[in-house]
């Protein structure tokens, strides 16, 4: 009920559950409880509650009493920011009154307070007493008489914030009265709800609100559409009926989102990987554009994954490493465009490193033989699959890797029912993406017949850079950002800093794609990021709250792109995207006009 912004009712649930849980009836305080652990979650929840209300007052007493009964580090924090907050104004003070607003997005606000609340607010002033007679706030009430709340209404309401009316005061009984009504925090200040962030992989598609540090839903698109392959090789089927039912079924429906008030920025993964690729994924994206404007959608912002994991760093120049379900790439972006000439890949990915740790466990006598009745070949998969995210990591050198101390995995123990150890199997799923002899296509995710890998990950950065005169190259390895989740594994940043520095440094390190010599003429300083989850989903999230709060697309470019001085060097804002919005064309800037005419073209 809380995050689908019921918050009355989330209020009213967390109460009954105290009620529920008191030993003590009638109405008394109760001094005793059946279990202190569900008291203190229903207290910590109902105070998140209150705050959203504005009750901050009710919010710090209910994180008090919880703190009282037992610790709660989430609860300290809570407490502590909002007793900093105590005698600060209420949100809606920060700066946008009412009376700036221009008259559309004052009659969107109004439209979607309940009836009583637009008769309280037609009091306010004579302004207000117009706007609150306009023909179309009633049609509104008509359609949705239950206010902002409605189930009729179909949008998602995930907050609600206080917002106060009437600069002028309304004089009753010889005092001025200060209202204020609460309205949806997501219908933004300008009235338009915040855009949807949606990311189609190979095997997932993550969703959520732009704003927000991670997505709100991730699906299976296999869960969804089973074998029917919604991407192929990072491009959109052209079937544009069966994108509408997945977007509707993957994004829309478990965001709970009604698609004709949100605008979408789609994440592009697509790239050619075979000759001929490029007209197939110019098909795939207009079928996909075509699905969202069938669904309604205001407004369709496309914008390349590698481009938006670096907006994520708050960067725009660097090298993109996306350790995908089936491949690996490494992407070059030059201001916000991604530069084809230098994109390098192999098969080699998530998928990998199941199948490898699948094979590994066939060839144990000591779990028995499987599939059976009870653990069925699915399941072992999934299982690995978790065991390979919690467990497995990346060791500093190849050395280390062969002698990873042997430990059990309860997760595999408990469904072998005995146990089950794995030491140097866990360390090779991480040293496969820098020594991919460990691996091959019998483990691919495309299957037996694909290419087999042959360069680690640090020699595929030292291909893609050969494609760019020495003088660029510092700037590109500057920030390498990695991105997809096994890119996070504990230990890669760390390997491949160190990978790095070694081969383009001028320490050697192995030879590949032309050795180091060729690339580290002037030894390169190579700076790889941190690796951060969904990164390309979260720089579309920066980019799409630029968006919500009002700004056109370059200055909101330039609101979420904060470049170190010393990468961009006192360079202007770089951007580049394409709009299928408003009977828009592609928008692209450059370093000069003959850049951006034919970025435009």
């Amino acid at each position: 009920a809380y995050r689908l912004g019921w918050t009355w009712l989330c209020v009213a649930d967390c109460s009954s559950s105290l009620s529920q849980n008191a030993k003590t009836a009638g109405g008394q305080r109760p001094a005793e409880w059946h279990d202190v652990a569900l008291l203190c979650k229903a207290l910590i929840r109902r105070a998140a509650a209150w705050e959203v209300l504005g009750f901050r007052a009710r919010a710090r007493a209910d994180l008090r009493e919880a703190l009282g009964h037992r610790q709660d580090p989430a609860a300290e924090l809570a407490l502590q920011r909002l007793e900093e907050r105590q005698g600060c104004p209420t949100p809606s003070a920060d700066g946008l009154g009412w009376s700036c607003l221009p008259d559309d997005p004052q009659l969107r606000v109004v439209a979607f307070l309940a009836a009583a609340d637009v008769l309280w607010l037609r009091r306010a002033s004579r302004e207000c007493r117009l706007l609150g007679g306009r023909e179309e706030v009633w049609e509104h009430q008509f359609e949705s008489y239950l206010g902002p709340l409605s189930p009729l209404d179909g949008r998602l309401v995930s907050e609600l914030a206080p917002l106060s009316c009437g600069e002028e005061g309304v004089r009753e009984g010889g005092r001025a009265l200060s209202l204020s009504f609460d309205v949806p925090q997501n219908l933004g200040p300008l009235g338009c709800f915040p855009a949807v962030v949606v990311d189609v992989g190979q095997g997932y598609t993550k969703s959520g609100f732009a704003g927000t540090a991670l997505p709100g839903a991730t699906m299976s698109n296999m869960a969804i559409f089973g074998n029917v392959p919604i991407v192929d090789v990072f491009k959109f089927t052209s079937d544009e009926e069966l994108l509408q039912q997945f977007f509707q079924q993957a994004v829309f429906g478990p965001l709970r989102a009604d698609p004709r008030c949100h605008p979408v920025i789609l994440c592009k993964n697509g790239f050619a990987f075979r000759r001929g690729d490029e007209e197939a994924i110019k098909v795939g994206d207009r079928a996909a554009l075509a699905a969202l404007k069938a669904l309604g959608v205001p407004e369709v912002f496309s914008l390349h994954s590698a481009a938006l994991a670096l907006l994520a760093h708050g960067l725009h120049t660097g090298l993109v490493v996306d350790v995908g379900l089936g491949m690996t790439r490494v992407l070059p972006v030059v201001h916000g465009a991604v530069q084809s000439r230098g994109v390098c890949s192999q098969v080699l990915g998530a998928a990998n490193c199941t199948n490898f740790l699948l094979e590994a466990l066939r060839q144990r006598e000591d779990v028995g033989t499987w599939p059976t009745e009870e653990l069925s070949g699915f399941q072992v998969m999934m299982l690995l699959k978790v065991t390979k995210e919690e467990r497995a990591f990346v060791a500093p050198s190849a050395e280390e890797a062969e002698r990873a101390a042997a430990v059990e995995v309860p997760l595999l123990s408990e469904a072998f029912r005995q146990p089950v150890i794995l030491g140097r199997e866990l360390a090779i799923v991480g040293e496969m993406f820098f020594n991919p002899r460990h691996t091959g296509p019998r483990h691919a995710y495309f299957g037996p017949d694909s290419p087999p890998a042959s360069l680690g990950l640090h020699q595929l950065i030292q291909k893609s850079l050969l494609s760019f005169p020495e003088a660029e190259r510092q700037a590109l390895v500057s920030a390498v950002a990695l991105a997809g989740g096994t890119a996070g594994l504990p230990g890669m940043r760390q390997r491949l800093q160190r990978e790095l520095e070694m081969l383009l440094g001028g320490g050697g390190g192995g030879g590949g794609a032309g050795g180091a010599a060729a690339v580290a003429a002037d030894a390169l300083r190579p700076e790889v990021l941190d690796a951060l989850p969904e990164a390309a989903w979260r720089g579309g999230s920066q980019l799409g709250a630029a968006l919500w709060y009002g700004l056109p697309w370059p200055s909101a470019v330039a609101a979420a792109v904060r470049e170190r001085e010393h990468r961009c060097g006192g360079a202007g804002v770089w951007w580049a995207m394409t709009s299928g919005g408003g009977g828009g064309g592609g928008m692209s800037r450059g370093a000069d006009e003959a850049t951006a005419r034919s970025e435009k073209k």
